[in-house]
């Protein structure tokens, strides 16, 4: 049986491809992250945790040697036999490609020809695939998806895992199209639809191996499925649980598969998203998402110029950069290019483009400028960086000078003194960009074969712009070394940089190196420069100045030679760092050892001195190089010194007190991070060199280590194991010198100080464990060759230590005897040996300075295994029969040992067979099928060992596990009866039976932590840009070794046996006893075994079951261990395996059982319900297998030319096609079976009155989660659940409520819809448009807008009309069918009788018929839970909505009564209930016809208007969302009535000011939902409102702010307006908003703020709409508006004329439809500085019309300034203090609507705004006004000086600024506009820099002019900025411009020319360019000057001192004696001494 052969559970395994440079991947499932929470035993942490990324992991090797034939034993071998397979036809599989893998197959894993049983692999592979290939096919045929397709989906990607694609491309494409099929299927298991996504993802993560000319595929039934699981909410409403990440995985296949899509996919996917693309409506988040995941950009450039990204990437990059959509929605558009810019480079130019992706990105990185945050909320980073790499290249450099200047810009904020939370981000891109020129290069020049389309050749990459790049990156990477953040990030930039351009980047390196190692004071920057080292030594080690690269010289070393290689310096290296190994340092003391270690592994430490001598072709470096290896032999002998001493500091002269706890082995022994760093940087260091070493200086280090030890004893854990460590080493890398020494050492000394006696004592002295533990270590890791050389010698001292009866002693021991079986039995590497043979030739054959981090060639390379030979099987049977079989029979008699002896025994079992695993057959016996109603899967089993090698077996040939495991059934069940409270011993029991059931040579958890250590190495080792072919040897040996233990630790399992079953109810049985660290190790193997096989638990399940059955009559022990092994695992665990059978019996087990009163029961209770609830999935109950999939399963079969791998199966015939039909029938209707009857169990059990209210609730929980829409769930069930709406319990309340909501979803009536016709579309705007497209108000689209406006004028009309309810169609392009809702006479199937319903819909209308079951329901829905947090619930309003809807008009008499006191009431709680009541009420109401619709309308209409009337601030925004969302689903003319109510109110007069705000508000947020649809009603609400913008209120204003706003939203970029529009028709646009307000102040305010004429600003003053709006009445209060003729208002309602309607009703305001706002609790909106759009993806509903209504309006103003401001509407002042406080207040309403437009509209709406900066650059300075100061600064310099702006609307603004530099009336105002100009120039600097620096430079000079000092100094340091960020160049003509300046005699352009030169000076604060010194000797000269000249030049000189004082040292180099005497009398203070 295969790991997961039984079972789709575990299918949801993602492994990752093995093969060429693939991450590596773990095997199977994860070990012991999920076992019984609650009883994890202390003790389970790992007594050490190594901090290190370890260089070299031990491998053990041995060779093979042949010895004498062994004795005769009680064990036998058995020569190792295979069943005959199918041959197979002769192929040259061992042909390879370029690549390595094999010509034959796609792309199968080269390294597996190293393995030493290669040619059995290669048949075990070939008809492995047979296997799975016709298992996948006749899983089809069985209709068997679940498991059968799924265990062969994990069964096929773990062939892949393990082999490799090694399969043929025509199976390979048949595969593909299986999988597609399957995928696609209609009402699908979602568990298969993510089992089936990741496969494909897995076949098609390598591109190239199947391409669009080998498959195409469509793409509609995929956009379908996506569409189903992403936009249909069926989550969210109940109606399915998915699995999880189930959204993630099937993006991931989308995005593979979109490269098959057919041709016309782009056109067609277009099609579908453009109707969406709206962007007033959220909806337009779901089409950007769209277009993103599924347009294909993986074409050749002439199909995108055919169909491909022709069809879509002017239309998508124009909405990304035209600044309409939000930011999330541009970022993923931006991913969209980035895409492409990468499938098919350069077939966009994206230089033009680059300015706009720059800017955009420099207003993400939270950049700080001026004190403002520049934050548009954009997560581009990573994706601009990485588009910035694919732009680099071509003649022309392409976007590298772009990218320099962007650095430019960033330098200055790398600098460690700015810490803030831009560095992350700058970091981020930093770090992607270069990884992106390291994956560019290294595609363009090494593996150009893996991607469809090639880099041009003339765009290429070139050395010359590598340098260039590198290069610009320095000045950077210098401020990035010494972060304090993101230190891997940094590391890796310096890595990939190394290789890009090592000339530049190592000298660099090496020059903050030395420094740092010479730098006492600032240990921080050798830790960091450490960290970078170790990064880069491969680099380094290579480094060849050959060529014509550009490097840098060395600055540390004076005169050195730039073309000279830099590998000596790693010698120097060495020689400097050892004094970096200080114990007390731990972080410097790890990258020491690091470093070391790591150069050890790459550079032979081999003298060369003499090469001269013998080497004839030696260059100059190398003749150094040579020379330098003299000093290696003294460099060693200081290390080991340096090396033991740190041994010595954690170990001192024996103190026997502390020894008997340091050198326990049955305790858990702490150890300090220091210890653990030193310890594993002991072992690393001495392995690193003793692999890598020649044999003169290995056996002088041994030499070194022996007089180390000799005579020492320690008293520390550390010292002692890193002594048996670093011993270790030595034996490993030369045994036949080593081990001698050492063995006989540890021997002596042992049998000096032992006694006859010693044996037999239970506690030993700690020299005599000292010495035991050294002579025990001696004989672990040791060769199996060695083994047999010393077998008496070994055999007669393990014999004496196995005897000692101290357990600290024969643990030791018995880990030993392990170890030399697994190194006698098993198969590994043997390379060390011929280390010594290459190093020791002579040094004219071989020259180790030229095998520096040499790389492994794959045609070169050997390698070299340890396979057993017969002496050493026999040697381990011998030890077997010793061990083994002596310790069997003792326990076969347990009764007559003693604990001890026991214990020892067991011991030793476990030891000897682990140890011996690898060659113990594995369990042998008949077959058992686990899942009875499926046939039995095919067994894949994993060969490890040559079939020549000999396998061990029992006496008789009888399997030696199941011999063992029969002793141990017996003995276990003697222990549990007897000695269960031993925990000692049954810890080893359960090892041992884990390794008879699991182990076959090494353990998973074993492997997990060698393949952690192997990726560790691999990435600090690996060529990022060479990748696989330059790897050093080492990291090849590691890969090919981790196949072979891949191997080893998967697929534990052969044929499941009736041992295995035995196996697991032992299991259970110690999983439920006494002690929980007994329990915890018994439950940790049955959760591996079931995630191995997971339907294996179906075999122990019912003696679970039976134990919590029998609760009242067992321990609490056992009952709690039953519990903990049903819920181990989590997701999967046994309470959620899919399998009804089995939930339908464990589910009403769990609940039955007696809850005992004890916590820690009633805690893993709620465990249990919450993991249930948490992680359940709905699973498929009936499915049908369409038969559409047969004919690509038979394809898949079929035979065809070159066919290697031919199915074992043939297709079936019509008869078994038949059967297969009704097994798959008879599943059905088990399945159906079960589930009916677990719904009834647990029906019963909350009806059970005799039961516990645990019992019941917990059923209540789990039978909710059963409801579903494909079965019809009983009917006794829904009843309970709308029963359960009154219960008294609140939990089970909302519980009831959900459940009962998602049940009236899933038996909805659907609502009929009809085709509407659309009289003239404008061409181009259907399906099959072409870009560019004309969107707005169109003739077509205004037929919707029409009739809107046009309501209903009597009852047949109503019925008779079609009615809209999606907002965002027809603005943009039509749909292919363009739906509205069908008229209501003919919505017949929802408005139904109650003789209409089913029996089930009358019996729930009984049930709310009760009496006082409504009142009930009702009365605990308006319960306050948390007073002041009672929000609008969507779920109780949903609850009402349906349940309205699917019964009709009938059920309001139950509703009415009760809604009537909820609406008159004044409790939040009963106020926030008919709020949902109503909204739910009036929406069920749009499709009843007009009779029905009637009564409700006049009965709500006067409640509604008194409840409006008197609203309460806590009930404000929930009302609010009620009617916005009534609003924001419904026809406009079926809610006319609601519309005229607010109307209505708005216009009535109150004393309230809150009244005021809200009717505005609800008014507003009902009307913004309309979007662009009733531009008439939002024309009247401006009207309206724009006679409110005097208001002294200030939250009036604010929320007039807000609507004025709103009503402009829609005039959006490129939109088109119909000329024939009528006027009233016309969308508003921004220009309108401000001359309507801004008229009212241009003769009594603007005249204080400009000089001259306005008709400068000429947009600003009027337009056709504004001589429409009345002017305000010269008093402070509004004068009445009429409303227009034709106005809505004015219309007809459906309401019959006796209802008193007022004809004359305005219309009025509207809050934003797409951004969420926050609402304050006094009902003012609190205000986002936001610059740009923000959004979520959410349906149009509740959340989103949430989110409407909280749109933000005005920057927030402090509690006490809005004290000291507020004023009331009414009297208390004189008139000219009102007539002053009017004009303010006016001017406050339009920074208030044009703050709110900002962040609503795009910045080319606001066009007309910026005309307005002089206004609000005014009144940012006024000093009585702090509520009009604030929002002004606020929305001068945040908003719009934030905002991105293309170059025309650059050019305006820049006209505006210079007009209010020289014609603003304060000076005040111009201080104002240069904060604004600083921080919008850095904003937008890429369009600044290209085309306006010219007007920005004369802007500046005028204010550098300004008579007003205040304004020069600001000026000065804005010049300073723009320099800094490398806008302005300083050369000499800039110098000598304001140089010319300082010498003038006029005293103003002499002080703004001193003031410039200061700028030049401030700009640079980190580092002394050329320049500086001449510009601070002239501004020295100006130190004699008269005020304030004195003063700019004194300041400028005191603030160099301050900024370059800490690196004065470096800086003063740039200087000559005499500006150094100069500077050092100027800015050094004078001493005096008395």
């Amino acid at each position: 049986m295969s790991s997961g052969s039984e079972s789709d559970s575990s299918v949801d395994i993602e492994l990752s491809d093995v093969e060429g440079d693939d991450n590596s991947v773990d095997c199977g499932g994860s070990m012991g992250d999920d076992v019984e929470m609650a009883e994890s035993p202390a003790g389970s942490v790992m007594d050490e945790v190594s901090v290190f990324n370890p260089l070299d992991p031990m491998i053990t090797r041995c060779v093979f040697k042949k010895n004498k034939g062994p004795k005769r034993s009680k064990f036998k071998v058995l020569k190792n036999s295979r069943r005959k397979r199918q041959r197979l036809p002769e192929v040259n599989a061992n042909a390879d490609d370029e690549d390595g893998g094999s010509k034959v197959f796609q792309k199968d894993n080269w390294r597996l020809k190293f393995l030493p049983y290669y040619n059995e692999l290669t048949e075990q592979a070939n008809h492995e695939f047979q296997e799975i290939k016709s298992e996948i096919a006749s899983a089809i045929f069985r209709r068997d998806l679940r498991p059968g397709l799924s265990v062969a989906i994990n069964a096929l990607m773990d062939f892949i895992a393990l082999y490799g694609r090694r399969f043929t491309k025509t199976d390979h494409i048949n595969m593909v199209k299986l999988f597609y099929d399957v995928l696609v299927l209609k009402d699908l298991d979602f568990r298969v639809v993510k089992n089936v996504s990741l496969v494909i993802t897995n076949l098609l993560q390598k591109k190239m191996l199947v391409t669009r000319d080998d498959l195409k595929i469509d793409w509609k039934p995929l956009f379908d499925l996506y569409f189903l699981v992403a936009y249909k909410n069926l989550e969210r409403d109940g109606v399915v649980l998915f699995p999880e990440a189930l959204k993630e995985k099937l993006e991931g296949a989308i995005t593979l598969l979109s490269d098959y899509f057919d041709d016309d996919a782009s056109q067609g996917i277009m099609d579908r998203v453009r109707p969406d693309l709206c962007p007033f409506d959220d909806v337009v988040d779901k089409a950007v998402t769209l277009a993103t995941l599924f347009l294909p950009t993986n074409l050749r450039p002439e199909e995108h110029a055919k169909f491909g990204a022709t069809v879509w990437f002017d239309e998508l990059y124009y909405w990304y950069s035209c600044g309409e959509l939000s930011a999330e929605n541009e970022d993923r558009l931006l991913s969209l290019f980035t895409q492409l810019a990468s499938d098919c480079p350069f077939y966009v130019d994206w230089r033009p483009k680059m300015d706009h992706i720059f800017d955009r990105l420099i207003q993400s990185c939270n950049l700080s400028v001026g004190g403002v945050n520049l934050n548009s909320d954009s997560t581009a980073v990573s994706l601009t960086a990485t588009l910035a790499a694919f732009t680099l290249g071509g003649p022309d450099g392409g976007s590298q000078a772009k990218v320099t200047q962007l650095l430019v810009t960033f330098e200055d904020f790398f600098h460690p003194s700015n810490t803030s939370g831009h560095l992350s981000l700058m970091t981020s891109f930093i770090q992607k960009m270069v990884t992106g020129v390291v994956q560019r290069v290294s595609r363009e020049r090494h593996f150009q074969n893996r991607h469809l389309n090639q880099f041009p050749a003339e765009m290429r990459l070139t050395d010359a712009q590598l340098d260039a790049f590198v290069k610009s990156l320095l000045p950077c990477l210098n401020y990035l070394a010494f972060l304090k953040v993101k230190h891997d990030v940094v590391t890796s930039v310096y890595k990939h940089c190394a290789f890009l351009a090592p000339g530049i980047i190592l000298p660099t390196l090496l020059d903050l190196l030395y420094p740092a190692m010479e730098n006492i004071t600032e240990p921080h920057r050798l830790l960091q420069t450490l960290r970078i080292l170790y990064n880069v030594i491969v680099p380094i080690a290579r480094d060849d100045p050959s060529g014509d690269r550009e490097r840098l010289p060395l600055k540390t070393f004076e005169g050195s030679e730039v073309n000279r290689s830099l590998r000596i310096h790693l010698i120097t290296i060495l020689n400097n760092i050892l004094p970096g190994l200080d114990v007390n340092d731990s972080n410097k003391c790890a990258y020491s050892f690091q470093v070391i270690a790591t150069i050890f592994s790459l550079v032979p430490i081999v003298d060369c001195s003499e090469a001269p001598l013998f080497v004839d072709d030696l260059t100059e470096e190398e003749r150094e190089l040579c020379s330098a290896t003299a000093g290696f032999e003294e460099l060693i002998d200081q290390m080991c010194a340096k090396l033991f001493s740190v041994i010595e500091s954690y170990g001192s002269a024996c103190n026997p007190a502390t020894m008997e706890t340091q050198f326990s082995m049955q305790h858990v022994i702490s150890k300090s991070t220091e210890e653990s760093i030193s310890e594993r940087g002991l072992y690393l260091v001495i392995r690193s060199l003793t692999r890598n070493c020649s044999t003169a200086i290995f056996k002088r280090t041994v030499q070194a280590f022996y007089d180390f030890i000799d005579g020492t004893i320690f008293d520390s854990r550390t010292a002692m194991d890193s002594v048996l460590q670093i011993m270790r080493c030595f034996i490993n890398a030369d045994p036949d010198y080593a081990f001698p020494i050492f063995f006989k050492y540890a021997s002596d000394q042992l049998n000096r100080i032992i006694t006859d006696d010693t044996a037999s004592e239970e506690e030993l002295n700690s020299g005599i464990l000292w010495y035991y533990s050294l002579l025990c270590q001696t004989m672990c890791k040791l060769h199996g060759r060695v083994i047999v050389a010393h077998k008496d010698e070994i055999m007669n001292v393990l014999d004496k230590l196995i005897a000692f009866r101290c357990k600290d002693a024969f643990l030791r021991s018995g880990q030993a005897l392990e170890n030399m079986l697994l190194h006698l039995t098993t198969v590994y590497q043997d390379n060390d040996n011929s280390q010594f043979k290459v190093f020791d030739q002579p040094l004219d054959k071989y020259l180790p300075i030229r095998a520096w981090a040499r790389s492994a060639k794959r045609n070169e390379f050997t390698t070299h295994w340890h396979i057993p030979s017969p002496e050493e099987v026999a040697m381990a049977k011998e030890l077997l029969d010793k061990y083994l079989h002596t310790a069997l029979l003792k326990l076969s008699k347990p009764e007559d040992l003693s604990d001890i002896e026991l214990y020892k025994s067991t011991a030793i079992v476990h030891f000897t067979v682990s140890g011996a695993a690898a060659l113990l057959p594995l369990f042998d016996g008949e077959r058992i099928n686990v899942l009875p109603h499926a046939p039995p899967s095919p067994v894949y089993t994993a060969i490890t060992m040559p079939s020549s090698v000999e396998r061990i077996v029992g006496p008789d040939g009888r399997n030696v596990r199941r011999i063992v495991f029969e002793v141990m059934e017996t003995f276990t069940k003697y222990m549990l009866e007897h000695k269960k409270n031993d925990t000692k011993t049954i810890p080893f029991l359960i090892l041992t039976l884990r390794s008879l059931l699991l182990n076959k040579g090494l353990e998973p958890t074993n492997f997990a932590l060698h393949q952690t250590q192997v990726n560790e190495r691999r990435r600090f080792l690996n060529d990022p840009i060479r990748g696989i072919p330059a790897s050093v040897p080492i990291v090849v040996e590691d890969a090919i070794t981790m196949l072979h233990e891949r191997r080893v630790a998967t697929r534990q399992f052969g044929v499941l046996t009736e041992l295995h079953e035995r196996a697991l109810h032992l299991f259970v049985k110690l999983g439920t006893s006494t002690y929980m660290k007994n329990r915890y190790a018994a439950q940790h193997v049955l959760q591996h075994v079931f995630q191995l096989s997971p339907f294996l638990f179906l075999r122990v399940v019912q003696p679970i079951l039976d134990i919590i059955r029998r609760q009242q009559h067992i321990d609490h022990e056992e009952f709690k261990g039953a519990l903990y092994i049903l819920i181990n695992g989590k997701n999967r665990s046994i309470v959620l395996k899919q399998y009804w059978e089995t939930i339908s019996e464990v589910w009403p087990t769990i609940i039955r059982a007696h809850h005992s009163e004890k916590p820690s029961i009633l805690n893993l209770f709620d465990v249990i319900t919450h993991i249930i609830s948490e992680s359940f999935e709905s699973f498929q109950i009936t499915y049908t297998v369409p038969e559409v999939v047969m004919a690509s399963a038979e394809r898949l079969i079929a035979d065809y030319d070159g066919n290697v791998h031919k199915a074992l199966i043939s297709a079936p015939t019509p008869a078994e096609h038949e059967a297969y039909r009704a097994a798959e029938q008879r599943i059905n209707e088990m399945n159906l079976h079960y589930f009916y009857k677990l719904n009834k169990d647990l029906y019963d059990i909350c009806v059970d009155p005799s039961l516990h209210w645990r019992h019941v609730d917990m059923a209540q929980v789990l039978l909710a989660l059963l409801f579903r829409r494909d079965v019809k769930m009983p009917d006794d069930v829904v009843k309970l659940y709308f029963r359960l709406l009154s219960s008294d319990v609140l939990r089970t309340r909302k519980a009831a409520l959900t459940v009962v909501t998602s049940w009236q979803k899933i038996v909805k009536v659907n609502v009929a819809k009809v085709a509407y016709k659309i009289e003239n579309p404008v061409p181009n705007t259907t399906p099959g448009a072409k870009w560019p497209i004309t969107y707005g108000l169109r003739s077509d689209n205004m037929q919707l807008v029409h009739a809107m406006a046009k309501m209903p004028e009597s009852a047949e009309e109503y019925d008779s009309t079609p009615y809209f309810t999606k907002w965002n169609e027809g603005f943009y392009t039509w749909p292919a069918n363009f739906k509205a809702l069908a008229p209501m006479k003919d919505q017949k199937a929802v408005n139904r009788t109650v003789d209409q319903l089913s029996p089930l819909e009358r019996d729930i209308l009984a049930i709310l018929s009760e009496p006082g079951f409504i009142e009930k329901v009702l009365k605990f829905g308006a319960l306050e839970e948390k007073k002041g947090h009672e929000y609008f619930n969507e779920m109780s309003y949903q609850f009402f909505y349906r349940f309205f809807r699917n019964y009709g008009p009938i059920v309001w008499p139950l509703v009415e009564p009760h809604l009537d006191r909820l609406i008159a009431s004044k409790k939040e709680g009963e106020q926030r209930l008919a709020s949902e009541i109503v909204s739910g009420l009036v929406l069920a109401a749009k499709v009843w016809p007009y009779n029905d619709v009637l009564p409700i309308v006049q009965w709500l209409r006067p409640r509604l208007t008194k409840c409006f009337e008197t609203m309460t601030d806590e009930a404000e925004n929930n009302w609010c969302t009620s009617v916005a969302n009534i609003f924001s689903r419904m026809d406009i003319r079926q809610v006319h009535w609601l519309y005229e109510i607010l109307t209505d109110l708005v216009l009535r007069s109150t004393d309230s000011g809150f009244h005021t705000i809200f009717r505005l508000h609800i008014l507003h947020s009902s009307i913004v939902q309309y979007e662009w649809r009733v531009p008439h009603i939002l024309n009247d609400l401006f009207k309206h409102c724009s006679t409110l913008i005097a208001r002294n209120s200030q939250f009036l204003r604010g929320r007039v702010g807000a609507a004025l706003a709103s009503c402009v939203l829609h005039d959006i970029y490129g939109m088109v307006t119909d000329p024939n529009i009528d006027p009233s028709m016309r969308p508003l646009k921004t220009a309108d908003l401000i001359g309507v307000i801004n008229r009212e102040i241009r003769d009594s305010i603007w005249p204080d703020v400009l000089t001259g004429d306005l008709n400068d600003l000429k947009d600003i003053w009027g337009t056709p709409f504004t001589d429409t709006v009345p002017r305000l009445g010269s008093n402070h209060y509004p004068s009445p508006v009429d409303t227009p003729a034709g106005s809505v208002a004015r219309a007809i309602s459906i309401e019959p004329s006796d209802i008193p309607v007022d004809e004359d009703v305005p219309m009025t305001s509207a809050e934003t439809p797409n951004t969420p706002p926050v609402v304050g609790a006094d009902g003012t909106v609190v205000p986002s500085p936001v610059a740009r759009k923000k959004s979520d993806v959410t349906p149009k509903g509740v959340q989103r019309v949430t989110r409407a209504l909280k749109r933000t309006s005005t920057p927030p103003v402090t509690v006490a300034k809005l004290a000291r401001n507020s004023t009331t509407s009414f009297g208390g002042s004189t008139p000219g203090e009102l007539g002053r406080h009017r004009e303010k207040a006016i001017v406050i309403t339009l920074a208030n609507s044009v703050y709110s437009a900002w962040s609503l509209a795009s910045p080319n709406q606001l066009y007309a705004a910026f005309e307005l900066l002089p206004l609000f650059a005014h009144f940012a300075n006024d000093m009585i006004d702090d509520e009009l100061r604030s929002t002004c600064e606020e929305l001068v310099v945040t908003e719009m000086a934030s905002t991105h702006v293309s170059p025309s609307l650059a050019e305006h603004i820049l006209r505006i600024v210079h007009l209010t530099v020289r014609r603003s009336v304060m000076w005040k105002s111009r201080c104002v506009v240069i904060r604004f100009l600083s921080v919008h120039i850095f904003a937008n600097i890429f369009i600044y820099r290209d085309q306006f620096l010219d007007k920005i430079r004369e802007i500046l000079d005028d204010l550098l002019l300004d008579p007003q000092i205040e304004v020069r100094t600001n000026a000065s340091y804005t010049l300073s900025g723009f320099i800094q960020c490398g806008l302005f160049t300083v050369d000499s003509a800039f110098l000598n411009y304001y140089g010319e300046w300082a010498k003038s005699e006029e005293k103003l352009r002499r002080h703004a020319g001193v003031l410039a030169l200061s700028g030049v000076v401030t700009a640079t604060p980190y580092k002394v360019p050329a320049y500086m010194p001449d510009v601070l000797m002239t501004i020295v000269k100006h130190l004699r000057d008269p005020q304030p000249i004195y003063a700019s030049a004194k300041r400028a000189l005191n603030e160099f001192k301050r900024t370059h004082l800490d690196c004065w040292t470096d800086h003063k180099n740039q200087f000559n004696e005499d500006q150094l005497t100069i500077l050092t009398n100027l800015l050094v203070s004078p001493n005096y001494y008395v």
